[in-house]
């Protein structure tokens, strides 16, 4: 699961906070490491709102794309077309779904370099930066 995480400088890139590897694991409070795997649970109505999803959302099994920007543009196609999303609204959702992503293991990278004792040829001022932002949920 990613958020959608915005700076304070407005830059806005998706932070994985969540996987699923058999179990579900979450990022801790630090951000540096994923939490001891638990069994996730739904709610009943968590299932019935999935269901109303499934039934009366937009669901596209096979699509003839190669690259995520052409997969955002036949779903968002497809929302215009269903009257599900407003045309003046498209660009700006097709700008958020195709930010940068940023996985847990490329911050870690990042940490273990500054470990190793050797120097580092950024400086440290970008990753403080993006540890004062503010975090926005997004379900699509």
């Amino acid at each position: 699961m990613d958020e959608l995480y915005c700076d304070a400088s407005g830059v806005e890139e998706w932070k994985e906070t969540a996987r699923w590897l058999k179990f579900e694991e979450d990022v801790e409070e630090g951000g540096n490491r994923w939490s001891k795997p638990h069994v996730a649970t739904l709610s009943l109505y968590s299932l019935f709102e999935l269901r109303s999803c499934v039934l009366n959302g937009t669901v596209l099994l096979d699509l003839n794309a190669s690259t995520v920007s052409q997969i955002a543009d036949i779903v968002l196609d497809d929302l215009v077309a269903s009257r599900q999303l407003d045309v003046g609204l498209r660009p700006r959702l097709r700008d958020l779904l195709l930010k940068k992503h940023r996985h847990l293991y490329e911050r870690r990278k990042s940490t273990q370099r500054k470990k190793s004792g050797l120097p580092s040829l950024r400086g440290s001022k970008k990753a403080s930066n993006l540890d004062k932002g503010t975090y926005i949920s997004c379900t699509l």
